[in-house]
């Protein structure tokens, strides 16, 4: 026992010379009790007892310094001590609270402050940098209302957005716009969140306020209506603008400017506008538009081919609407507004404007007039005397006309335009008329009718000559004779001269014994020379028909003089004075 106690007394002793002299009473030592020291309690250890000495040491200095160190910046990562006369004691940090207060410390210094915690005070970071460092900023006080400076009241955002580019607020860029280079102000911020051309320009130069941009190819007019639209979303958009504002929603890709011009146009197309129109939907690649422009074009063939729009479409769109059958317009027109578009485009190109030019500005155009279905009258005093044409192509166009129709050289078409309503989606089947065209006529053969006439699917025909150039575009028919049936109807022309097919199409017909006559339109219209045998024929299918009776052979009408005579392809019995095909349906052309 007096052993231990020794060794106990001994190792006492060395733990008290470890630790140096006794201090006296009132002083502090640097570590006021070992590690393994246990100074004697009275009370059993509370919960406080756990507590590091950071914990229980804090103060308000401490405080202070604990913050600014979780606030460091994060581009420097520099801490400035405000207080190093503080007379209160720096706080004691545990192992744990060091590390995590380093790791803060590292993660706002990596971050830049786009990344910064959102909330964290790294998002007032943003201020103007003073010598490599980012300066505090303080809000100035409220400004008094009612003198100017609180121009932000009341205004929507597009209001504010078109404020700050009318009065050029805080702008940091500068267009020179147009030759005459006029510096036009704006903001980049604005341009980079609605043009990714524009982006893609600014986002190398965010720090450069003095930087300006060309415009050579825009006016300064102009470039403020895009402007207006950017900031805003609207722009007074009109007839004189809309070509323009088209070019730039192409050139800064601003597809809402894009969309909104279009719907503008489909809005004002009518005889006027429907060719300038139809260019820009043909430039910008809007197929829908540019399709519903070609319609209306065809449709209103006469009057659009008169209207000075027409002389600026490119040779592209001309082309387009000479090649259909469906524009509604005579070869007179057609040939006047081919004139107009080309003496245009000899000036486009600077080129005095003579015959020979316009053949050479028309290319093929020139082939897609159809010169032989225009009058005679007309074809000699307005065209032949002119160099338009060629001396042989003049000569062959007049031998077709007197029924020499062999010579015609084969880029010239004989066709004729199609001119009356037709179902324009299809292109295909006429829309039978409601009420007949005002230009129509009718020839009527048969003078009275009287019992029936059986449809057995054999031919009935009939040929004929007329005194004056004319355009076919179709024949009557009889109806049931007794209540009500649907014929399908098979409907040919023949040129009896070279024996050749040149029209042939489908009907389907619904009659009653209501009505008597019923007509059937070709699905493209022949002319039909002067003194030149043809013949029509018709095979109907159903039950039998009404039969016309007291038949003539000469009939005078519009001036016209049509001669019938019987035809060998007809064998089902219709002759000059019975049998079916009552009337033609023509024109007289002019």
């Amino acid at each position: 026992m007096s052993q231990s106690r020794a060794s106990r007394a001994s190792r006492a002793t060395a733990a008290n010379e470890g630790q140096g002299p006794t201090p006296k009473p009132g002083e502090t030592t640097p570590r006021s009790q070992g590690r393994n020291s246990n100074p004697p309690q009275e009370n059993p250890p509370s919960a406080m007892s756990n507590r590091s000495p950071a914990a229980i040491s804090r103060t308000p200095s401490a405080d202070r310094r604990l913050l600014r160190a979780l606030t460091v910046s994060p581009n420097t990562g520099e801490y400035k001590d405000d207080d190093v006369d503080d007379a209160t004691p720096e706080p004691q940090y545990s192992a744990r609270q060091s590390t995590q207060n380093r790791q803060s410390t590292r993660l706002s210094v990596n971050r830049t402050p786009t990344q910064s915690v959102r909330g964290s005070p790294n998002r007032a970071s943003e201020t103007p940098v003073q010598n490599g460092k980012k300066s505090v900023v303080d809000l100035p006080q409220p400004v008094k209302e009612g003198r100017g400076e609180d121009w932000q009241a009341n205004k929507s955002v597009p209001q504010a957005n078109n404020y700050m580019l009318k009065y050029e607020v805080a702008c940091d860029v500068t267009f020179t716009v147009g030759d005459s280079k006029e510096e036009i102000r704006a903001h980049k911020y604005m341009l980079m969140a609605r043009s990714p051309v524009l982006f893609k320009s600014l986002i190398k130069h965010l720090g450069n306020m003095d930087i300006k941009i060309g415009v050579p190819d825009m006016k300064p007019d102009c470039f403020r209506d895009m402007l207006q639209y950017i900031y805003t979303d609207e722009f007074d958009i009109h007839s004189d603008n809309v070509a323009t504002m088209l070019y730039a929603a192409k050139k800064f890709q601003l597809k809402g400017l894009t969309t909104l011009c279009f719907q503008y146009l489909d809005a004002e197309m009518h005889d006027e506008t429907v060719s300038k129109i139809m260019e820009q939907a043909h430039i910008y690649t809007e197929t829908s538009l540019y399709e519903k422009c070609l319609r209306y074009t065809l449709t209103n063939g006469n009057a659009v081919l008169r209207k000075p729009g027409f002389a600026e479409l490119c040779a592209e769109c001309v082309g387009r609407i000479l090649k259909s059958d469906d524009l509604r317009a005579n070869e007179e027109a057609v040939f006047e507004g081919c004139i107009t578009w080309a003496n245009a485009e000899c000036r486009r190109q600077k080129k005095q404007t003579t015959d020979e030019t316009r053949r050479e500005v028309l290319g093929k155009l020139l082939y897609l007039i159809r010169f032989p279905v225009m009058d005679i009258t007309y074809f000699t005093q307005k065209v032949s005397l002119g160099n338009l044409l060629s001396h042989d192509e003049t000569l062959s166009i007049f031998q077709y006309f007197h029924g020499e129709e062999q010579q015609l050289p084969n880029r010239f078409s004989r066709n004729e335009r199609n001119r009356f309503p037709r179902n324009m989606k299809d292109n295909t089947e006429p829309v039978m008329l409601s009420t007949r065209s005002p230009s129509m006529s009718t020839v009527h053969r048969f003078n009275s009718t009287d019992g029936q006439w059986k449809q057995n699917c054999s031919p009935d025909a009939i040929s004929f000559t007329v005194s004056h150039p004319i355009v076919l575009y179709g024949v009557e028919i009889y109806g049931v004779a007794n209540g009500k049936e649907t014929y399908s109807v098979k409907m040919f022309v023949y040129d009896d001269i070279t024996r050749e097919e040149i029209r042939k199409n489908d009907a389907s017909v619904f009659t009653s014994s209501i009505k008597q006559t019923y007509e059937v339109y070709l699905t493209r219209p022949v002319r039909i020379p002067a003194r030149r045998l043809f013949t029509v024929m018709v095979i109907i299918r159903g039950c039998p028909t009404i039969k016309g009776v007291d038949g003539e052979k000469v009939h005078i009408v519009d001036g016209v003089q049509f001669e019938f005579s019987d035809s060998s392809k007809s064998h089902n019995g219709t002759n000059i004075n019975v049998g079916q095909i009552p009337g033609l349906l023509f024109n007289k052309t002019q």
